[in-house]
């Protein structure tokens, strides 16, 4: 470490000062993945054994690489390799001896670690011997079915049926009640202590608004203006049944009649005309509409309150039921861990004993349990603390890392309060590292100079914002170039939807200009691939798609995004819905419309006029459309088969049959449709391997309502080695990258104040509660301290919006440029509007640039005029209407010839002849990425990791094949599947693959062979000196290379059709088709492929003329 840096007394401490417990807050750029391995590498040297050691990562992602840097360290260490050459022979004796034990060590999450604490000890947390764990969708549904269950007991709980029944007269829907029900069974941990006392009902018998208007007339006195008048008497019948339901009130005989008045009254009361207070002498009619307005809002308080017991108690006890099954989720982990150590000793002091040292990573983004949970197994042995922050922690043990500036999860329970009271607790040290090793100073600079005044802006009472610290620059870097800021705001009159445009369309030429102009000085020139595009949010999103592909620019979306909500998954969900109900009319017609059917409006009113009905189990008049006809066939067709096929089953026979991923190559980017239908597909078939999912129904309602919620997922994206395309994701997704162009745009909206329906106060201090609001905007249910603790959690969000500009700001390398485009703000003071929470992102940099003034920091940025779409030829391609003609053609011929070509697997062409194996489904009926791998869990886990991780290093496989193990429900296969996705890795094929710089995974070919469609995935292909070639893995239980060559005869037909229907489909030689084996690890090329081709095309011939037999 150069002794140079600014921070370099506090680099050494890590390493060296290993007895005492470190706090280091690390900026971004810092090296704190070096840092915490050169913690690691010091406490083995140390006589710490790996074993004994745990380090806690947010992300299963930070878990690989962190092992994988520790894994590569202590092979140099243990050699004496670079930076190891002076080690003593001891230490790199310990080194070599930990090498062995590295995957025994916990280097995991969080979750992953309770998990394998409540696995040692599961009688004593009241567990089963065997755990499940659900994943979050797996989760969901459970909850769902859970939560339909419970609401039939709720509604004929007599307890609750009285504030029920009064609730919902006053405006409270049953739906109202799943948000809150969820936010409890989340956060079921938090309610133990939380009491929600009765609020006072209002007199029924006497409501005020019948005072007030009395009152109000009084006030108004003799001679009231006209319009005061005119009001009254529209208030005048509505009053008098009010006044005759209060009568029946205190007139009832006995409870049930007193009951229905309530009940009637309440309506009446709920749907009173509005009041206007502005009508008549000042403030008279605005104190009456107050009053009524009061005694609505305690009524509703009083029946939300008397339900919330309720709610409280089913999510305890759901909790309960999941710890006595053992199927638990994340969060379930978490908090029986954190429980287990607080009431059971003797497991406490093992654990004490058995990790010796706990290092916690991205500590700024934890959770309240997780410092619990570190805090008690860190004490000394003996009686727990009464709460963490009394914890008798030994010097050393404890370790954290973080940055309080990049505390950006507040809605996944971080908190930078318990930052900082971590920090004040166990005696720990605090340990800057300020030294940025990313960014060019110039950036630097300007980051220090916007954010520190950002950061001091006054927050209001009750929150804090993190201490800036400066960042300074590594050794002798370049001096760089000026921060860009590029727009402002528009003219008056702008809309949101004019802003977007406006910026997305000067991001477009933006990019560009990079790219012609050369930002970066590349011999190369400069990429697309360089460049990403930040975002705090994903609403600027649609527009700034559409102007790159105007432009021509290509691009991929990353992070969480709403798959649920693309019409490829909607398509997909309209067809599962009328599968699954013939009934519904509106999911049939969707579906006939959709591209899987082409029906065309036409065809749909022709068949409605020839009396056809919507019901595809009635047959269809004889006038109706052919393409209906057959389409209503197809589906009752599907709903046929829907009882004897799983869901993942059926869904995938769905999109073969057909052609959903053909047909989404007439999309802009197929690629992503493809992605999304598989995910779907394998969420189906995940869910039905785990037990989770029964019926169709339940997955076609889970669709619907994670697409009414708008939930996001994560779409994996494997980068492909010449996919030059500009990255767009948001920035929570970028946080832990690092760019060498970024764009950071969508910054001119305002804050979106977005109450959560539970806020939870004090959630790191005793004696915390849970506030609460549901309802309609108009008629909220609430408790007595919402508004207060949503004000304050408004505060809390506002400063944690700044954080996440920060994060942003410091992903860039070389070149940052700001987008400040935004609507004209009012004449109000900036300051006042900030400190109101009132401006955007864009505003508050504007305004900070401004009064720093130009100090050679940032510059504006005019964008060039676009000339039009990169790369337009000259002159363009001839055209008229014979060409025109002769192409519509050409197109209408070759549709005519592949509308019912049948469709041929190439593993199923493989197969052609031989008796099939009992499956299910068959490998004919299954979809091309599960084709050829004989339906084997291992297998496909094999498959999954080859296709996401680094095939150049390897890193971060032990993780992903421990995740697909979990994946598949095999979790005690995790090293034979790294083993055999290593071996796979290491072959001559796949190194030739890397070498040759062009290469592709996991590639769908489909096109016309002999009259058929051949299809398949194939796992590997790139180019080589002579052609394409493809390369196929194969994970056959292989006991000797006899077996392999048995296998061969069959895989030689598979490979001979990969390579037709390349060649057919792209007009390229295939050179070659190699087979890799993994176990025993082998290599086998098809010999003689032109025989082998011409073998496949007999078949193919063979197949359909049996079919055409049949038929």
């Amino acid at each position: 470490m150069p002794e140079h840096l600014p921070d370099h007394p506090a680099r050494e401490r890590i390493a060296t000062d290993l007895d005492a417990t470190l706090f280091v807050e690390a900026g971004a750029g810092t090296g704190k993945t070096t840092e915490l391995v050169r913690r690691i590498i010091a406490l083995i040297r140390a006589g710490v054994p790996v074993d004994r050691i745990a380090a806690i990562t947010f992300t299963e992602k930070a878990a690989a690489e962190l092992s994988e840097r520790v894994r590569k360290h202590l092979e140099l260490a243990a050699s004496g390799g670079e930076g190891y050459e002076s080690l003593p022979a001891a230490e790199r004796e310990r080194c070599g001896r930990a090498l062995p034990d590295l995957d025994r060590a916990a280097i995991q999450t969080l979750h992953s670690f309770a998990q394998r604490i409540l696995s040692l000890y599961p009688l004593e947390a009241g567990l089963p011997p065997e755990l499940r764990i659900m994943d979050d969708v797996e989760g969901d549904i459970a909850f769902r079915d859970r939560w339909a269950r419970f609401k039939d007991e709720l509604f004929d709980d007599p307890v609750v049926q009285r504030p029920l029944l009064r609730a919902f007269t006053l405006g409270l829907r049953p739906k109202d009640l799943e948000p809150v029900a969820k936010e409890f069974h989340r956060n079921w941990d938090r309610l133990d202590g939380i009491e929600f006392p009765p609020a006072s009902e209002p007199d029924l018998a006497h409501p005020s608004v019948i005072a007030a208007i009395e009152d109000a007339k009084a006030e108004l006195g003799p001679k009231p203006s006209q319009k005061a008048v005119d009001h009254l008497a529209e208030l005048a019948t509505p009053l008098a049944n009010v006044t005759a339901a209060a009568d029946r009130v205190r007139n009832a005989r006995d409870a049930a009649e007193r009951d229905r008045a309530e009940v009637d009254l309440l309506r009446l009361v709920a749907a009173f005309p509005k009041i206007r207070g502005g009508v008549g002498k000042a403030g008279v009619l605005k104190t009456a509409a107050a009053r009524h307005a009061d005694w609505l809002e305690q009524a509703r308080r009083a029946y939300l309150t008397a339900i919330l017991p309720q709610l409280k108690q089913f999510a305890l006890d759901y909790a309960d039921e999941r710890r006595a099954a053992g199927y638990l989720g994340f969060q379930d982990l978490l908090v029986l861990a954190v429980r287990l150590l607080a009431t059971n000793d003797q497991v406490r002091g093992a654990l004490h004993e058995r990790y010796q040292r706990i290092l916690i990573d991205e500590f700024q983004d934890t959770d309240p349990l997780q410092v619990e949970l570190a805090a008690l197994l860190a004490s000394r042995p003996g009686a727990p603390p009464a709460h963490w922050t009394r914890a008798e922690v030994e010097p050393g043990r404890l370790f954290f890392v973080g940055d309080p500036k990049q505390s950006i999860y507040r809605f996944r329970r971080a908190d930078i309060d318990l930052y900082e009271r971590t920090r004040d607790a166990f005696g720990c040290e605090p340990v800057p590292l300020v030294t940025n090793f990313r960014s060019q100073a110039v950036i630097l600079e300007w980051v220090n100079t916007v954010f520190e005044r950002l950061f001091a802006r006054d927050s209001g009472a009750g929150v804090r914002q993190a201490e800036w610290i400066p960042l300074r620059p590594g050794p002798e870097p370049p001096p760089g170039h000026p921060v860009l800021l590029m727009g402002g705001p528009l003219e008056p009159g702008a809309r949101a939807d004019d802003v977007r445009r406006e910026e997305a369309s000067a991001l477009a030429a933006a990019i560009l200009a990079a790219r012609d102009e050369n930002w970066l000085g590349c011999e190369s020139g400069t990429r697309f691939a360089h460049m990403a595009i930040l975002l705090p949010t994903r609403t600027n999103s649609p527009a700034i798609e559409r102007a790159l592909s105007d432009m021509g620019i290509p691009f991929r979306l990353e992070s969480q995004s709403l798959v649920f909500a693309t019409q490829d998954v909607r398509d997909l969900s309209n067809i599962l819905t009328a599968i699954d109900d013939p009934t519904d009319d509106v999911a049939v017609v969707a579906a006939l419309r959709s591209p899987a059917f082409a029906c065309r409006d036409g065809d749909l009113l022709a068949h409605a006029q020839a009396g056809g009905r919507w019901n595809y189990l009635s047959p269809p008049p004889a006038e109706s459309p052919e393409r209906v006809r057959a389409g209503m066939e197809a589906l009752g067709e599907f709903h046929r088969r829907k009882w004897y096929l799983s869901t993942g089953a059926l869904i995938e026979e769905v999109i073969a049959a057909r052609h959903m991923l053909e047909l989404a190559v007439a999309g802009p980017r197929p690629r992503e449709s493809w992605r999304r239908l598989r995910f779907v597909a394998e969420q189906a078939r995940g869910l039905d391997e785990s037990g989770a999912l029964t019926t169709l129904r339940q997955f076609v309602e889970w669709l619907r309502t994670q697409e009414e919620e708008g939930a996001r997922v994560n779409e994996g994206v494997s980068r492909e080695p010449d996919d030059d395309a500009i990255r767009i994701m948001t920035i929570h997704a970028a946080k832990g990258l690092e760019f060498e162009i970024v764009f950071l745009a969508g910054l001119g909206a305002g804050s979106v104040k977005r109450d959560e329906p539970v806020i939870w106060p004090g959630r790191i201090h005793e004696g915390g509660t849970a506030e609460v609001r549901v309802g309609m905007k108009d008629w909220p249910f609430q408790t007595a301290g919402f508004e207060q603790a949503a004000a304050l959690e408004r505060r809390h969000q506002r400063l944690e919006r700044d954080r996440l500009l920060y994060v942003a700001a410091t992903r860039a390398k070389r070149r940052l440029v700001v987008s400040l485009f935004q609507a004209v703000p009012p004449r109000t003071p900036h300051d006042t509007r900030h400190a109101e929470d009132k401006c955007s992102h864009a505003e508050c940099l504007l305004a900070v640039c401004t009064d720093a003034g130009q100090n050679g920091t940032w510059a504006p940025y005019t964008v060039p005029l676009p000339s039009g779409r990169p790369d337009t030829p000259d002159h363009p391609a001839a055209d008229s209407a014979a060409l025109r003609e002769h192409w519509i053609a050409e197109r209408t011929a070759l549709l005519q010839q592949t509308r019912h070509a049948p469709v041929l697997a190439a593993t199923a062409i493989a197969h052609e002849g031989e008796k099939e194996p009992e499956k299910s489904p068959p490998d004919d009926e299954r979809q091309p990425w599960r084709k050829g791998r004989a339906g084997t869990s291992v297998g496909r886990a094999v498959h999954a990791v080859l296709q996401t991780i680094d095939l150049q290093t390897g890193a971060g496989l032990d993780d992903a094949a421990r995740a697909q193990a979990v994946a598949e429900g095999i979790a005690g296969e995790g090293a034979r599947i790294a083993r055999l996705a290593e071996n796979a890795r290491q072959s001559a094929a796949v190194r030739a693959a890397l070498a040759s710089g062009r290469y592709w995974r996991e590639v769908y070919v489909g096109t016309q062979v002999e009259g058929a469609t051949v299809e398949g995935f194939i796992d590997l292909l790139y180019e080589g000196p002579e052609g394409l070639v493809v390369v196929d893995y194969k994970t056959d239980s292989a006991r000797s290379l006899d077996d392999i060559a048995r296998a061969m005869e069959r895989y030689r037909r598979q490979g001979a059709a990969y390579a037709l229907a390349l060649e057919a489909a792209l007009g390229r030689q295939v050179a070659d088709v190699r087979f890799v084996f993994t176990e025993p690890r082998h290599e086998e090329p098809i010999g003689e492929l032109a025989a082998a081709k011409q073998d496949v095309r007999q078949r193919i011939r063979k197949v359909l003329a049996r079919r055409m037999a049949v038929s």
